[in-house]
């Protein structure tokens, strides 16, 4: 028989971030143990328990289905996002569940799911704003297994942002447990999760120095696992769901899946403290740090032997640079090391040419001179004569610069762009190797350190691109490295879309709600054109300095946008009866990485349009590598319908005859750098044209043969952004999760006008 186990209340200490002992016995509120910021409130009415020699507990229910009994705490707060917590954490909870088993979804599948805390919902609570949050929830069963009676402790954490936040890693939403991630290297230690109706201590912890998080029951460890592409990177930021017990309120109009999340049954405590509160090596250890930045790390591995040697692989030493001098430690843990050695299959290993180890510290030192991936495995001797061992791997990569690309710049207007020195460090020197324009320069910035390039361009220079060389030389070491740079001139008219007397609709994405994006022209006089979300994402806009906030898109789809039903007359360009122009502003990727966030290669982007996957709309403005000269390079494109005849994947690589010039470079986008890109339209002579950056690329008249006809309505498509559904999809719906064709990247102001425009 198991031992029966009896809660204890938490105690404060230099090392809590929050306590809430759940005592008061009455009331709607909860105290934190120290700060009244951190008070928690019913949703409606709190309900309370007594245990027999502890005192008072709090108790929830769900049979109300109002979420009446959840507990909401502050928004955004230092505390609660774990933003105090930098290098390590533990979530910990005393629970007694009391629930229903398999109650939520029904069907083929039923699960149960409880949320303990947290501040993500899963996307079941959220009326608008950014979703970037963590939970600690109970499961039954994971997405691979049926539900086993036993319910399993969860964690999850969002990372920096809820999607990837463009100047940082946060992998695969930093989901970790069970439940969300069944990783190749996870260990199911064991699963005594949660039986019957009995007390139980919970908790997750995480530790960054290895990127491992660990799932206890009563003490034990039941889950662990880490792997590379799923980083913690914060502090978390920006989100907008407040802290939450007990479940979530399911705020949407009208609430789905009520039962999602609710919790059942009785807390007798909850601590987050920022330091590891229980054991996780229980004799003498090396830590199996991750140094090595991995490819899927930014983007997702391309296919799944990636994957999964990418989970696998041993633990890592951080990269070391040729000719750069490099240091690093081999970190112990359940003991003191007297002394370390290397070995290769259980015979003296070297390091790479150049480095060392100290014996005593367990340093790795030295100036590396080739480049070159080394394994080897470090034997710990401790001082009580444990030892242990780990393999490790150590990168010697070439100095090379990150910068290989520059925004563009405007006529007229004030530019800076700081430069990246890459894998040669942070302390580098930066000259130019050939004449710089004289309204430009190359300079350290004192105020943000490193260099930049500054000036401004006068705007007898948009239209054109200046090409820059630059070396940059480590001042420690030997290592060098050089880069040419096209420096785009637009013009200034581009940087900001506006509303005139031919727009027909303007959307650009600015303002306090991400949820409701409108389109500025107003035109249609309702909000036919206001853009939502497909479906529970949140505000996925990030923000880039001196320009704005503009939604991300990681290539599945749900994180898109469209209008409320169908497309109509404006967005279906139907009001536009002499000519056209749609613009729009679009980054590709990240880090000028082109897989997607799911592994896959990004070939196909809808930008925006009525034509979607279910081929019902009117229009489609693309990014496509199809049918390009390499195989490989994006170009924009346009896609027609009418009620007669498709003209399909109109642009420079399906029609190299309309390429302007003869060049097919200019038509190229080989960076994830901000880019404009314009379709034109001209009835009288039946043209199309693509602009790309303010320079015609591409020309075609008569295209086909078939003269152009506007004729299809009654389609039923949403015009939409970003994502390609598959039928209609607001907040949920035919959202084509996974399917071909999605955008990868960022997608910035869109303009449709009833005239062509000059660039």
């Amino acid at each position: 028989m198991t031992e029966k186990i009896f809660p204890r209340r938490f105690e404060q200490d230099a090392d809590t971030v929050a306590l809430y002992r759940f005592d008061e016995g009455a009331g709607d509120e909860c105290h934190e143990a120290t700060d009244p910021a951190l008070t928690l409130r019913a949703h409606k009415r709190a309900l309370w328990g007594l245990v027999e020699g502890l005192g008072p507990v709090i108790r929830f229910e769900r049979g109300s289905n109002d979420d009446a009994n959840v507990l909401v705490g502050p928004v955004n707060h230092d505390a609660l996002e774990l933003r105090r917590c930098p290098d390590e954490y533990t979530v910990e909870a005393w629970v007694r569940y009391t629930g229903p088993w398999g109650a939520e979804l029904g069907g083929e599948h039923p699960r149960t799911t409880a949320q303990i805390c947290g501040t993500d919902e899963d996307g079941f609570s959220l009326p608008t704003g950014q979703r970037k949050g963590w939970s600690f929830s109970l499961h039954d069963g994971t997405r691979e297994q049926p539900q086993d009676g036993r319910l399993m402790p969860q964690a999850r954490n969002l990372g920096q942002s809820g999607h990837r936040d463009f100047s940082d890693l946060t992998g695969l939403e930093g989901t970790r447990g069970p439940f969300f991630c069944g990783l190749a290297d996870a260990t199911a230690v064991s699963r005594t999760g949660l039986e019957g109706e009995g007390w139980h201590h919970i908790a997750w912890q995480w530790r960054k120095l290895d990127e491992a998080h660990w799932l206890f029951v009563d003490g034990a460890v039941v889950w662990s696992g880490r792997a590379p592409e799923t980083r913690v990177v914060g502090p978390v930021v920006g989100n907008t769901i407040p802290f939450m017990v007990g479940g979530v309120v399911h705020s949407q109009d009208p609430p789905f899946y009520l039962g999602w999340c609710s919790f059942e049954g009785e807390l007798a405590g909850l601590r987050i403290s920022r330091v590891l509160r229980l054991p996780v090596a229980p004799a003498l250890r090396i830590v199996p740090t991750y140094g090595h930045l991995h490819y899927n790390e930014r983007s997702g591995p391309s296919t799944e032997n990636q994957r999964a040697a990418a989970r696998a692989h041993p633990a890592s030493l951080s990269d070391a640079t040729v000719q750069v001098p490099y240091r690093a430690a081999v970190v112990v843990e359940g003991g003191t090391a007297a002394s370390f050695a290397l070995l290769d299959n259980e015979q003296p290993a070297a390091l790479p040419q150049g480095l060392q180890l100290d014996r005593l510290q367990g340093v790795v030192h030295g100036v590396p001179t080739v480049p070159g991936t080394t394994a080897f495995t470090v034997l710990v001797t401790a001082i009580d004569g444990q030892q242990a061992r780990q393999p490790f791997t150590l990168a010697v990569v070439e100095g090379r610069l990150a910068t290989r690309s520059l925004p563009p710049a405007f006529g007229g207007r004030p530019y800076s762009a700081a430069l990246d020195s890459g894998t040669l460090g942070p302390s580098v020197r930066w000259q130019s190797k050939g004449v710089f324009p004289p309204w430009l320069s190359l300079q350290e910035c004192d105020d943000v350190g490193g260099w930049c390039i500054t000036g401004t361009p006068p705007e007898s220079c948009c239209g054109t691109v200046e090409r820059l060389t630059l070396e940059a030389s480590a001042t420690t070491g030997t290592a060098v490295d050089q880069t040419t740079l096209a420096l785009r001139i637009l013009a200034p008219g581009l940087r900001e879309l506006g509303v005139d007397e031919h727009t027909q609709a303007l959307w650009d994405w600015q303002g306090d709600d991400g949820k409701m994006i409108v389109d500025r022209a107003g035109l249609a006089g309702d909000d036919s054109l206001t853009l939502s979300w497909v479906n529970m994402a949140g505000d996925t806009r990030e923000w880039f300095p001196d320009w704005g906030r503009y939604p991300w898109e990681c290539g599945g789809g749900e994180w898109g946008f469209a209008t409320p039903a169908e497309a109509g007359e404006i967005a279906d360009l139907r009001r536009c009866t002499e000519a056209w122009c749609v613009e729009a502003w679009f980054r590709v990727g990240d880090n000028q990485i082109k897989v997607d966030r799911y592994g896959r290669t990004f070939d196909f982007g809808h930008i925006c349009g009525s034509f979607d996957s279910s081929e019902q709309g009117v229009w489609e403005l693309f990014l496509s590598t199809h049918n390009s000269p390499d195989g490989s390079t994006l170009a924009p494109g346009v896609t027609f319908a009418s009620a007669g005849h498709r003209w399909e994947g109109l642009g420079p690589w399906k029609y190299p005859q309309g390429i302007v010039a003869g060049d097919p470079d200019a038509c190229c986008v080989s960076d994830s750098q901000w880019h404009h890109v314009a379709w034109q339209y001209e009835y009288a002579t039946d043209t199309h044209e693509l602009w790309l950056d303010g320079r015609l690329i591409w020309s075609l008249a008569c295209a086909d043969g078939v003269p152009l006809v506007n004729d299809r309505a009654g389609h039923g498509a949403q015009f939409s952004v970003s994502t390609r559904p598959a039928g209609h999809s607001r907040y949920g719906g035919k959202v084509n999760f996974l399917g071909y064709g999605h955008w990868f990247g960022h997608i910035g102001d869109i303009r449709i006008s009833d005239a062509r425009r000059r660039f």
